[in-house]
C-alpha cells in the first residue's frame, strides 16, 4: 500500500507544500518493481497543483523515481494520462538537505490546472539506480485547484450537500465543473452532476474558499435525459462573509442556521437532455457590490420529478476587494516539533520543539514597517505569547496524524522566532524558546506575555504583559533586546535587559487602560508612511474582559523608553494622563490586540485601516478607515469567517475552538495588500488531536482590478 505516502509520516507539518519530509525511511514507500501507486478522493476535485517528495532515505537517494506515467480518472476505471505523453521527470533528493535541514523539502510540482479527477495514479518507469534499488517516494501532497483571480475569472469553488443520505452524482459536482465542457455548455451524463431523493435534502453550501466580489452566478439544470423533472424549478439563494453554520454541543453541525443575507428566490429553466446544455439561469450581481465567502442554495420545487439536481454552477469574480488563506505563512508554523529549525535555537531544547503559540507579532529587522519593504536579503523576527513545546508522536510507529499522542509536553509564557528573508520557507526560519542557561525557563524570566516589537538604533524593544491568575494585565515591562547590526540577527543567548512596571497601565471609572496592543513607527527609519512626522504611535485597550475600545499614545524615538514621556490622545490634544484617552473607534469592541496600518495603494489608497477580530474573540475578522491616526475608525467591514472553527470540528468533533486577536503585518505583506493573522485555540485544550491547529493562521487582503 502506498497509504504511507498520504499521511504525514516524516513530515515537518501539515497542510501546505512548503514542509520538509525527515530522511527516516520507516516513514517513506518503497516497493521492489515498477507496480503503479494509485490515490483515490472520496469525490471528485478540480486538481491544482500535486507537489512530490523523493525518497529521501539516508544513503538511499538512488531509490527515488526518476520518470514515471502520470494518469487521472474521473471513476477510478477509465485512465487518461496528464500532458501530452504523461511521462514525467522527477528531481532527486539531496544529502545536502538532509544534513542541513533534517529533511528534503518539495522536490518536484505537477500542475493539473483544474481537472477533475476522482483518483490519480503514478507508475515508475526509472529510478536513480538500478532495478535492485527499487522505486521509492517520500511524500505525496493534492491541492484543489485555486488561483488568484482576475476580473473576469471562475471562481474555483468547493460544494457540499450536507443534508443528503445518498446522492446521485455527487456533492462536490456542483462547483467542481465535472459536467461543463470548455464552451461553458452542460453535458447529459448523470454521473457528472448532482441530485438528491427530497425536498427536505436539497441543500448545497458552496465555500469560495476566501471572500470575493462577485459580478454574476449562473446554473446549469439537472440534465440526466431520462430524469429531467428532477430538474430545480426554483430555488433560494443565499450569501455571507459570517458563520455558514453552527455547531452544536454534541459535535454535530446545524447546517440550517448561519448568518446569512438572502439574494433572492429564482426559476431555473428546465434542462433539454441535449450533450450541450446552455446555461439555465444567469444573475447579473455587477450593480449590487456583493462580497461572498459562502452561498448557499436550497431548491423549493422541481419539474415534477422524484429528485432535486442540478448539473453545475459557476460564480464570476468581479473587481474589487478580496481575501483568502496564505496557506504558506500558515504552514510556516504548523510543526510537528522535532525537526532543527523546531527546535531553540539555544542549548536546552530537551527534545521539546515548537509546536504551537498565540500572539504572534512581526518586525522587519531593518525596520521598515510599510507594505513592500521586505526584501530578500532581509530578516524577520516574531514574537508569541503562551507556547506549548514538545513533540508530536509522529516517530514511533504511529502514523496518520501528528496529534495520536505526544511526549515531553511543556508551556511557556513567550517565544520568539527569526526568518531570513521574504518568503515563508521553513528552512530559513528558527524558533527560540528558552533561555541560555538551559533550565527551560522564560526568555524574558517573568510571567510575561510580549506584545509588539519595536527597533531603535541598535536596540529591539518588545512590551511584556505581567499576567495574573484571572488572565488580566498586572504590569507592563519593557524588555530590550540587543540587535546584531553585522548578522542583523537578535542575539537570544543573553538574557534581555528588562525594566519592570513601566507607567502604561491606568484604572478609572472602571475601566483599565493598557497600552501595546498595537505600533506604528511613524519615523524616518521605521517608515510605516509615506510622510513620517517622527513618532512612534502605541496603540492600547480602554475596557474590561470582553469590552475593548482603541486608545492612542506617542513618543519620540529618543524619548521611547521613558513612559512618562509618552502622551496620549484624549480627542483633542495629547496630554499626560492615560485615563483621559479618547476612544478611536466607531466599532464598539475591538480585539485585546489588533493593528494599524498605512495603504499605499488601491481602494484605501493613503487611508489608515485598523485589523481587529470583531467582538474580541468571534470568527469574524473586520477592517476599519480613517483618514488620521487618531481616528476616528469606521466603516468596520466584515471581510473573512475564520472556517477553521467550522472545519476543524467536522474533523474532530471538537466545538471548543475560538479565534482572536487578528492584526495585519504590512512588512511582511507584497505591495498594496495586507498580510493578516489570527489565533486559533480550543477550550478543551487537553485533547491532544486539537494540538496541531493551535498556531497562528494568515490570510491575504488584496484587490482585483
Amino acid at each position: 500500500s502506498c497509504k504511507k505516502l498520504v499521511d504525514n509520516s516524516g513530515m515537518s507539518g501539515l497542510e501546505t507544500s512548503s514542509h520538509l519530509h525527515n530522511n527516516n525511511e520507516r516513514d517513506m514507500f518503497l516497493q521492489a518493481d515498477k507496480e503503479p501507486m494509485v490515490f483515490t478522493f472520496d469525490q471528485p476535485v478540480a486538481l491544482g497543483n500535486v507537489y512530490v517528495w523523493n525518497y529521501n532515505a539516508e544513503g538511499a537517494l538512488n531509490s527515488g523515481i526518476q520518470t514515471a506515467t502520470i494518469e487521472y480518472s474521473y471513476d477510478g476505471e477509465t485512465w487518461t494520462v496528464l500532458g501530452n505523453d504523461g511521462i514525467f521527470w522527477f528531481a532527486q533528493a539531496t544529502e545536502y538537505e538532509n544534513e542541513l535541514h533534517g529533511g528534503n523539502a518539495a522536490n518536484n510540482c505537477i500542475a493539473f490546472d483544474g481537472i477533475v479527477a476522482k483518483a490519480v495514479r503514478i507508475t515508475p518507469i526509472s529510478n536513480y539506480g538500478t532495478e535492485e534499488d527499487g522505486y521509492g517516494l517520500s511524500e505525496v501532497r493534492f491541492f484543489r485547484h485555486k488561483i488568484r483571480p482576475e476580473k473576469g475569472d471562475l471562481l474555483p469553488m468547493i460544494s457540499t450537500s450536507p443534508l443528503a443520505a445518498e446522492t446521485i452524482g455527487y456533492g462536490e459536482n456542483i462547483a467542481n465543473g465535472a459536467a461543463l465542457s470548455k464552451n461553458a455548455t452542460a453535458g447529459n451524463d448523470p454521473a457528472r452532476m448532482w441530485c438528491v431523493n427530497t425536498k427536505e435534502e436539497a441543500m448545497a453550501i458552496i465555500d469560495l474558499d476566501g471572500t470575493y466580489p462577485l459580478s454574476n452566478l449562473t446554473f446549469w439544470n439537472y440534465n440526466d435525459p431520462n430524469a429531467l423533472n428532477n430538474g430545480i424549478k426554483e430555488l433560494k439563494i443565499e450569501y455571507t462573509v459570517l458563520e455558514p453554520y453552527t455547531n452544536n454541543s454534541d459535535g454535530s453541525i446545524n447546517y440550517d442556521s448561519g448568518n446569512w443575507t438572502e439574494l433572492g428566490t429564482y426559476t431555473l429553466q428546465q434542462g433539454d437532455g441535449s450533450a450541450e446544455l446552455a446555461p439555465s439561469l444567469t444573475i447579473d450581481l455587477q450593480e449590487q457590490d456583493i462580497h461572498a465567502q459562502h452561498i448557499r442554495i436550497t431548491a423549493i420545487s422541481n419539474y415534477g420529478g422524484n429528485g432535486f439536481g442540478l448539473s453545475a454552477m459557476t460564480a464570476t469574480c468581479d473587481s474589487g476587494w478580496a481575501v483568502e488563506p496564505s496557506r504558506q505563512w500558515t504552514g510556516l508554523f504548523s510543526t510537528v516539533g522535532t525537526y532543527p529549525y523546531q527546535l531553540s535555537g539555544v542549548k536546552g531544547s530537551f527534545g521539546q520543539g515548537w509546536i504551537g503559540a498565540d500572539g504572534i507579532y512581526s518586525l522587519n529587522l531593518n525596520g521598515a514597517d510599510q507594505m513592500g519593504s521586505l526584501k530578500t536579503t532581509d530578516s524577520t523576527l516574531f514574537v508569541f505569547s503562551d507556547t506549548l513545546m514538545g513533540n508530536f508522536n509522529n516517530y514511533s510507529g504511529t502514523y496518520g496524524r501528528y496529534s495520536f499522542g505526544m511526549a515531553n509536553r511543556a508551556m511557556v509564557n513567550h517565544s520568539f522566532a527569526i526568518l531570513e528573508g521574504s518568503d515563508p520557507d521553513p528552512r530559513n526560519i528558527q524558533f527560540y524558546m528558552h533561555t541560555a542557561s538551559g533550565d527551560g525557563g522564560n526568555i524574558i524570566p517573568h510571567r510575561d506575555w510580549v506584545q509588539e516589537l519595536i527597533k531603535i538604533d541598535d536596540k529591539i524593544y518588545c512590551f511584556g504583559m505581567r499576567f495574573g491568575d484571572d488572565w488580566g494585565a498586572d504590569s507592563w515591562d519593557l524588555v530590550t533586546f540587543p540587535f546584531n547590526k553585522k548578522q542583523s540577527t537578535v542575539d537570544f543567548a543573553n538574557p534581555p535587559t528588562v525594566v519592570e512596571s513601566i507607567p502604561i497601565r491606568g484604572e478609572k471609572d472602571g475601566y483599565t487602560y493598557d497600552f501595546s496592543a498595537a505600533a506604528l513607527d511613524n519615523t524616518v527609519s521605521g517608515g510605516a508612511t509615506p510622510s513620517p512626522d517622527g513618532y512612534i504611535y502605541i496603540y492600547g485597550i480602554k475596557g474590561g474582559w470582553l469590552f475593548k475600545q482603541a486608545i492612542v499614545a506617542r513618543v519620540t524615538p529618543e524619548e521611547f523608553p521613558d513612559a512618562t514621556k509618552w502622551r496620549y490622545w484624549n480627542g483633542t490634544e495629547w496630554v499626560e494622563d492615560l485615563t483621559e484617552c479618547a476612544e478611536l473607534a466607531s466599532e464598539a469592541v475591538v480585539s485585546a490586540e489588533y493593528s494599524v496600518s498605512y495603504m499605499t495603494s488601491g481602494l484605501h489608497k493613503e487611508k489608515y485601516v485598523m485589523n481587529i477580530t470583531r467582538g474580541t474573540m468571534s470568527s469574524c475578522l473586520q477592517m476599519g478607515f480613517s483618514d488620521s491616526l487618531t481616528g476616528t475608525f469606521d466603516n468596520f467591514t466584515s471581510i473573512y469567517c475564520c472556517d477553521e472553527l467550522f472545519d476543524y470540528p467536522a474533523i474532530n468533533g471538537d466545538t471548543g475552538f475560538y479565534t482572536y486577536n487578528a492584526k495585519a503585518h504590512p512588512n511582511l505583506s507584497m505591495e498594496g495588500e495586507l498580510l493578516i493573522s489570527y489565533n486559533l485555540n480550543s477550550s478543551n485544550f487537553d485533547r491532544n488531536i486539537s494540538h496541531q491547529y493551535l498556531h497562528p493562521h494568515f490570510v491575504t487582503y488584496f484587490e482585483i482590478d
